[in-house]
């Protein structure tokens, strides 16, 4: 018998698995690397006082959905505190999609400072400028078990399941074509 817990890993490797899939069928990016995203988050974490220690734990490659001649380089790094978060990247390195496994973080903790540290790192700009979206998102996946916002030229996905958070990031195909 499936209970909460087993439903929602379940739902967190195909949600990690559509994220693999469906980016790099993409013609955009999310227009930086993941050295450039790690440096950025980094940086803005010392800042808030929230140090992340970024630890590379593996990369490899993966052949690109739909074209099985090309590979996606996947990156996982351990955050610390039990955190992960996952890059998919083109193998001259611009990142595709970031992804994490669940973590502990609703409203106005780690779940929306990692949302609000990501836009910033992507759209160049503070952090506090995506603070209520990343709110906002998180309130509604706490709601609803799942939650979607668009963050000028990123669209983010996130599943709650009882506090515990999959974070979603993808190129908004809407800001690469203006």
């Amino acid at each position: 018998m499936l209970n909460k817990r087993s439903i929602f890993s379940i739902v967190s490797l195909f949600t990690a698995a559509n994220l693999l899939a469906i980016a790099p069928v993409q013609a955009q990016n999310l227009g930086l690397t993941a050295d450039q995203l790690v440096e950025q988050i980094t940086a803005a974490s010392n800042t808030a006082g929230n140090t992340l220690r970024f630890e590379q734990h593996r990369c490899a490659g993966n052949p690109k959905p739909g074209d099985n001649t090309q590979k996606v380089i996947s990156c996982l790094y351990r955050l610390g505190e039990r955190r992960t978060l996952i890059t998919n990247a083109e193998p001259e390195g611009s990142l595709l999609n970031i992804s994490t496994r669940p973590w502990d973080g609703g409203e106005g903790s780690s779940g929306a400072l990692i949302i609000s540290w990501i836009a910033a790192t992507i759209n160049g700009n503070e952090p506090v400028d995506w603070d209520e979206a990343a709110d906002s998102l998180l309130k509604t996946a706490a709601a609803d078990g799942v939650g979607g916002a668009t963050m000028g030229r990123v669209d983010f996905t996130v599943l709650d399941s009882n506090g515990k958070l999959t974070i979603g990031a993808t190129p908004n195909s809407a800001a690469a074509s203006q």
